[in-house]
């Protein structure tokens, strides 16, 4: 499975108290399958993770929301958890960045609460479709996977 993404080039927008198993093992997957994964965080230096009921582990933050480009990615991933789409929803830089991926067609994985912050400004379904990349074993695009 090591390369079935090569090339691919993700981004994982998260602020303080998302839900960190929703970003780690989805994180790891990607990058099991060859897909470059960079976190993407309005906080600076770290952010951290929520645990279930309490807080998590502190994550390296790749790159900076303000310093983020979405032409950099093919694909956006939001881990859920409750705080973290009620956060990023108050950031406009986020909005931003995540319409930029609706507006180009590119893949977007919103993961449980994530689908707050997603579907506040798409119309169409949202869904998994990285996984789609995993599973279909190709680099096809989102209109490709569907």
């Amino acid at each position: 499975m090591a390369s079935e993404l090569n090339g691919i080039k993700v981004a994982i927008l998260v602020a303080n108290g998302f839900e960190q198993v929703e970003m780690t093992e989805p994180k790891q997957a990607l990058e099991a399958a060859g897909a470059v994964v960079k976190v993407v965080s309005p906080e600076e230096g770290e952010v951290k993770g929520w645990n279930h009921t309490e807080w998590g582990n502190s994550f390296k933050v790749d790159v900076s929301l303000k310093d983020a480009n979405a032409d950099d990615y093919d694909a956006l991933m939001l881990p859920g958890g409750v705080m973290n789409p009620d956060k990023l929803r108050l950031q406009s830089k986020a909005i931003e960045f995540e319409k930029h991926f609706v507006k180009a067609g590119k893949p977007i994985a919103a993961i449980c609460h994530a689908l707050d912050f997603d579907r506040c400004r798409r119309s169409r379904r949202a869904s998994n479709h990285i996984l789609a990349f995993i599973k279909d074993g190709s680099n096809k695009r989102r209109s490709e996977v569907g």
